[in-house]
């Protein structure tokens, strides 16, 4: 009896680290539950876009692919397939080593994504600088779901 119940124990566990969804943290931003954060200034928007693919690589092409989707569709721009995109890291150490036994040790590392996109706009050209500020994923089954919040210049887009 007890050889029986052990068993159904292991398969329901199986079953459940199976299922399992790898996610990028443990509880989604307010940015994808609720709203928006509002803009600092009026230079730019802020802007969510979704995409889904086989590779967490492929799943931010994807998003990628909405956000130009968007501004095609609210400005009517048309998106060259120019991008220009640099990428920056910061990594920030913090030691505190008041007590050499309880030494306080913390490690912040972040990427900053900026990218162009250059558009036509009523037949001229004009460059939108993008940045990606927050990313959120999801792998269920070997699909990620990502969502990631861009800033848009809006002297170009509004």
């Amino acid at each position: 009896m007890k050889r029986l119940l052990l068993t159904k124990i292991l398969i329901v566990c199986s079953i459940l680290v199976a299922q399992s969804i790898n996610r990028s943290d443990r509880l989604q931003p307010q940015w994808i539950t609720k709203q928006l954060p509002e803009p600092l200034s009026g230079t730019y928007i802020f802007v969510k876009s979704k995409g889904t693919g086989g590779s967490l690589a492929a799943a931010r092409q994807a998003c990628l692919v909405d956000l130009g989707n968007y501004l095609e569709s609210e400005r009517g721009l048309v998106i060259n397939s120019y991008i220009h995109q640099q990428s920056s890291m910061t990594t920030t150490h913090t030691y505190d080593e008041r007590f050499n036994k309880n030494a306080k040790m913390s490690y912040k590392s972040t990427q900053q994504d900026d990218f162009t996109l250059e558009v036509i706009e009523n037949g001229r050209k004009i460059d939108i600088t993008c940045r990606t500020i927050d990313e959120y994923w999801e792998e269920k089954g070997g699909i990620y779901h990502v969502t990631t919040l861009y800033t848009v210049t809006k002297s170009a887009y509004g």
